[in-house]
């Protein structure tokens, strides 16, 4: 789901998604957000937001990523 409107004279485009769940489907989440970008097409004037479940993940153990 996207949204586009014009202020001033700048093109601002919010889109949602939500991509491919799983620790091994990095290549499909990949695909996902390929597939977004052309779909959306390309614009000199566009400022773009990408908000969304992006479903990657950390795969460190706790005490590795802990402060």
């Amino acid at each position: 789901m996207s949204a586009k409107f014009k202020f001033n004279d700048t093109l601002l485009h919010f889109i949602n998604c939500h991509l491919a769940s799983g620790q091994k489907k990095v290549g499909e989440r990949m695909q996902d957000m390929a597939d977004i970008h052309r779909k959306v097409g390309e614009s000199h004037n566009e400022v773009r937001f990408l908000f969304g479940d992006f479903n990657f993940r950390v795969d460190l153990d706790k005490d590795t990523i802990k402060y």
